[in-house]
């Protein structure tokens, strides 16, 4: 009766190590940089943080010659962009938290669907004013750092911790997009698009990364589905002591 007690137990003990590990797998896959570029949720994300990153250097370095167009104000400019580096340096921080608390789907989807409204209707500024135009200027440079605090989270998150370095790298290459689209726009595209055309490109990149955003939520949903199924699979084919 022992020797059976004893071997139950060892068959127990190995089975929560087994259920331990599939459950570690389960919240935190490791994928290797190959196995992450061939993913689609890699290339979601790459699509998502090279959208919405196009606002933030439009912002860098068209906003104020928009702002030039009809505010004769050179010092309230410079003024504006001085404060933007305050909200980009702090807005990485409320970001950050808000992702602790909302999860990385729906701060994704707040921070674009944000950034998508204040986008459409920036060329509203023209009608507003100054105060308008701060007010849009800073709110858009607030809601485009949140990529520099969720980027590398999402690549630990969702990708693993081995190679992390690589991985933040693979997806910054996303950046390049909006520095990609201000050279095509600054090539001569905006004397034909005017103002009104080039602010409204950006504004359909950050409506893009909203959609994507809410993509991948949804995709990411139903995998945590199908693992809470697998894993509630195995729960109760697993042997439990009475």
């Amino acid at each position: 009766s022992s020797g059976i007690n004893a071997e139950y137990g060892e068959t127990l003990a190995g089975a929560k190590l087994l259920e331990d590990d599939l459950s570690a797998s389960l919240r935190n896959p490791e994928y290797s940089p190959w196995q992450m570029v061939n993913s689609l949720h890699f290339w979601i994300f790459f699509i998502i943080f090279g959208l919405s990153r196009c606002d933030f250097i439009f912002m860098n370095s068209l906003s104020k010659v928009f702002g030039e167009s009809f505010i004769n104000n050179d010092h309230f400019l410079a003024t504006t962009g001085a404060i933007t580096g305050l909200l980009n340096g702090g807005g990485r921080l409320v970001w950050g938290s808000l992702s602790d608390v909302l999860g990385m789907q729906k701060t994704l989807m707040l921070q674009t669907s944000i950034l998508t409204i204040l986008m459409f209707s920036f060329y509203c500024t023209r009608a507003g004013g100054e105060v308008m135009y701060f007010i849009w200027v800073c709110g858009i440079v607030f809601a485009s750092s949140a990529g520099f605090s969720l980027l590398p989270a999402a690549s630990t998150m969702f990708f693993g911790n081995r190679n992390s370095k690589l991985k933040i790298g693979l997806l910054y290459v996303s950046q390049g997009v909006g520095a990609l689209l201000q050279g095509l726009l600054m090539l001569g595209w905006h004397v034909v698009l005017k103002w009104r055309g080039v602010i409204n490109i950006f504004g359909l990149c950050s409506l893009l990364a909203f959609c994507f955003s809410a993509l991948l939520h949804v995709i990411l949903q139903a995998i945590d589905t199908e693992r809470m199924r697998i894993f509630s699979k195995f729960r109760n084919q697993t042997p439990h002591a009475q």
